[in-house]
């Protein structure tokens, strides 16, 4: 059996309680004793309190490991999601870019590395966090809220996300003298699991995140300065209740031994210790590549029909997106209307899905809905027909669009007619296919049935997707309704990693 991927994640984040700074330090020591790299995902304003503090000792103790983003401020309102809902895309790229970058120059000045993943608050994150966090150099987006398949990585959005999987913070409650044992049947349910689906999927088996919030072996709390939306000024902070002694060294001892035990399964070679930015360089994504015209014809067939589905496909050896197929798509039929023939090659665009749809109500499947693609479309759009020049200077404007925004348009408009992105790749594929057959310019082409759904949006992640009364520092009131419009058009930038 081939080793499982395994990765311990520390969100370290409770800038409040300086005993937690002890916390911090007694797990950073645990694990280097065993010799595991574990990943410290530190807050800055953690980062900043521990230099205030003096604890020279718990930064050099963390700079041991890898460290990512834990965010800036964590809790402090407004959190990333917070603001994120109340801004476009763009002025959230920006906004996210501005708060995010004291934490980066921070960690690296206080701990010597770049940061090399982000992790989100709570369940504080937007699909704008793994665009904008890529851009500040930190490709990884860990303990996201979506993965291809267990353990398994998916890019969404520019981003390579995974979630978390198991915890030692589940085992707080478990009665001394089971705890242990409780720990190590669970995690070779998990392991089984693992090798029983890389088998079933004839694959490599999915990684193991295991994540603890060290704070939380010494308190018995987290902190609740800002529960509910309160946002009391830094002289009001109040640090969080602590557990007994006798508790913690209770709880100290037995994920010491459960560490132990990793090691042995380490040298057994059934798991493979590794961290994010291992996990990084293993998923990096080649240069863009560029395919060819049997290659460009044959995926154009198979969006031309009918309700052809929006799923990544590979093409010539190489995963694309549903974003990354419209680029191909608009880009080859925007060359022909230059040019006068279909291009020798074709260049594929690591391209978003739409980025403000939201802005404009409209959202994945509301063509389906109210009968026409794209709000203001012409109606019964499913029964129009096109001239193949009309869409041909459609896709010369989409192409463009594209390649200026860095995202596939909302809508592409045809004369009276304006149809959402899956309905035009849907068109413009099948125009493609005529034109590659010998087909003449001097017809008028169907335009296919579809939803602009991708795929994905469809699956139970995306369904049950929700931010209100999932997170105690929330507001009450606060429901993320763009952010899960936002979410569910970034399933067009979704493939497996």
């Amino acid at each position: 059996m081939e080793p499982i991927p395994l990765i311990f994640s520390c969100d370290t984040e409770d800038y409040e309680t300086p005993a937690s700074d002890d916390a911090e330090l007694l797990w950073a020591q645990m694990f280097a004793r065993h010799g595991i790299r574990a990943c410290f995902c530190v807050v800055g304003e953690e980062a900043r309190a521990l230099r205030d503090r003096g604890r020279r000792d718990v930064l050099a103790a963390l700079a041991q490991h890898e460290i990512a983003s834990h965010s800036n401020m964590h809790s402090a309102h407004p959190t990333p999601a917070e603001y994120l809902d109340e801004l476009s895309w763009d002025e959230g790229v920006q906004r996210f870019l501005t708060g995010e970058a004291p934490a980066v120059r921070d960690l690296r000045e206080l701990l010597g590395q770049q940061p090399s993943a982000w992790c989100k608050p709570g369940n504080s994150w937007g699909s704008v966090v793994p665009y904008a966090a890529a851009l500040l150099g930190m490709p990884v987006f860990c303990d996201a809220p979506f993965e291809w398949a267990p353990g398994r990585p998916m890019w969404f959005a520019g981003g390579l996300l995974l979630k978390y999987h198991t915890s030692f913070d589940r085992y707080f409650p478990t009665p001394d003298g089971e705890r242990f044992e409780q720990m190590r049947a669970d995690f070779e349910a998990l392991l089984a699991s693992r090798w029983e689906e890389a088998e079933r999927d004839g694959r490599a088996p999915g990684a193991i995140v295991m994540y603890t919030h060290p704070c939380r072996t010494f308190t018995a709390a987290f902190p609740s300065n800002f529960t509910a939306g309160k946002n009391p000024p830094r002289a009001e902070w109040q640090p969080a209740p602590l557990r007994p002694r006798a508790e913690t060294d209770a709880l100290v001892r037995d994920f010491d031994a459960f560490l132990r035990w990793i090691v042995e399964l380490r040298v057994n070679g059934r798991i493979v210790l590794t961290i994010y930015r291992e996990l990084s360089d293993e998923f990096r994504q080649p240069p863009a590549p560029w395919l060819n015209p049997p290659a460009v014809v044959d995926l154009a067939r198979e969006l031309a029909v009918d309700d052809a589905p929006l799923e990544p496909r590979v093409v010539a050896g190489a995963t694309l997106s549903p974003s990354e197929q419209f680029g191909v798509i608009a880009w080859a039929l925007a060359r022909r209307a230059v040019s006068g023939a279909l291009p020798n090659e074709v260049p594929v665009r690591r391209l978003l899905g739409p980025v403000d749809a939201a802005t404009g109500g409209q959202g994945p499947g509301a063509g389906e809905r109210s009968g026409t693609v794209g709000r203001g479309g012409a109606p019964d759009s499913a029964k129009s027909v096109v001239a193949v020049d009309e869409v041909l200077g459609a896709a010369a404007k989409a192409s463009e669009t594209s390649s200026i925004e860095g995202a596939v348009p909302v809508q592409i408009t045809l004369g009276r007619l304006a149809l959402g992105p899956g309905r035009f790749l849907r068109l413009a594929a099948r125009v493609l296919a005529h034109l590659a057959g010998g087909g003449s310019l001097d017809v008028r082409i169907a335009v296919p049935a579809g939803s602009d759904d991708a795929g994905l949006s469809n699956h139970d992640d995306f369904q049950r997707l929700r931010f209100q009364n999932t997170w105690s520092i929330f507001p009450p009131e606060f429901e993320g309704r763009r952010l899960i419009e936002q979410a569910r058009w970034q399933t067009w930038s979704a493939k497996p990693a």
